[in-house]
């Protein structure tokens, strides 16, 4: 589905949206397809596998062995099981390729495509299916996340101090929609009206000013930091936890580990960055309803 023209990505969408779409997206400026080079599939009817694109006989797709065939068949999408029919339980292969015998090349291709297939077929009662050849143990979540970060191309942007973090997070036991909230601030993804703007949504530089104080333009760092509510707000968190000699300093990501630090020294609470999460999905919400539905915030202790 993802590969299908209508589902490719545009200049202006949501960054979860261009994620996923380059998951199977064949074309190389859009993604590097690290998802679809460590799966290869299991030849079964034959109707969900593309018969030139998927890595379904070998250790390549054909598309990458026999490109002037593909460039002559009438369908290059069609399936396995369309390249073909049963007569009884013997498949014949029955290839859609305008080959011209005279065409060297192609006549050549198309020779070496019927002698290397003539032992292959379909199964009739068995569904096709996904192999994950990076690891012998299948695919997991956690596999997969490892896999993903030994592409060359994310070290720069995963250092120590961000691989911490990540580990910090995913093992905070909140709701998965407050590790998104996380994971996004981690990275700088949160849609503040500053990033909005830049990704040419909000054209009118009156709406970017900051939704609870409405005095500086709205990024993250104004917001959740130097927002004269949310410090206010701060400020009261610490006190509600009883840590009054503590003043709330330094980035949103160093606050929120100053929280998790001095509630196992103060209180002998290890509950990562639970507080410090719970906090910042609040000032979030908050923020929202100020924007959707018309709140006027002045305090969420009262």
């Amino acid at each position: 589905m993802l590969k299908e023209p209508s589902f490719h990505v545009r200049d202006k969408v949501s960054l979860w949206w261009k994620d996923l779409c380059a998951v199977g997206c064949a074309d190389s400026e859009l993604s590097s397809n690290r998802l679809k080079a460590s799966i290869s599939f299991k030849l079964g009817k034959g109707s969900f596998l593309e018969f030139w694109f998927d890595t379904w006989f070998g250790t390549t797709p054909l598309e990458t062995l026999f490109l002037d065939l593909v460039l002559l068949t009438s369908n290059p999408h069609a399936k396995v099981a369309d390249m073909g029919s049963w007569n009884g339980e013997t498949w014949n292969w029955s290839f859609d390729i305008n080959c011209d015998v005279e065409n060297g090349a192609a006549a050549t291709q198309f020779f070496d495509l019927v002698i290397l297939l003539a032992p292959v077929q379909p199964c009739q009662l068995i569904e096709d299916s996904f192999v994950w050849w990076r690891n012998t143990s299948g695919l997991t979540v956690s596999n997969a996340y490892d896999s993903i970060l030994s592409f060359d191309s994310l070290t720069p942007l995963l250092n120590n101090s961000n691989s911490l973090a990540f580990s910090r997070l995913w093992k905070t036991k909140v709701p998965s929609r407050i590790h998104i909230l996380g994971w996004r601030l981690i990275w700088n993804r949160l849609a503040s009206k500053v990033e909005l703007a830049k990704r040419g949504i909000l054209l009118d530089p009156s709406l970017l000013v900051c939704s609870l104080c409405g005095r500086a333009q709205e990024d993250l760092d104004h917001f959740f930091l130097h927002c004269d509510i949310a410090r206010d707000w701060w400020n009261k968190l610490f006190l509600w936890l009883h840590l009054d000699d503590i003043i709330p300093t330094g980035t949103i990501l160093e606050r929120i580990i100053c929280m998790e630090n001095y509630c196992k020294s103060y209180f002998n609470l290890d509950v990562g960055w639970y507080f410090g999460l719970i906090f910042c999905w609040t000032i979030w919400k908050c923020r929202n309803e100020v924007i959707f539905n018309g709140w006027f915030c002045l305090s969420l202790m009262g």
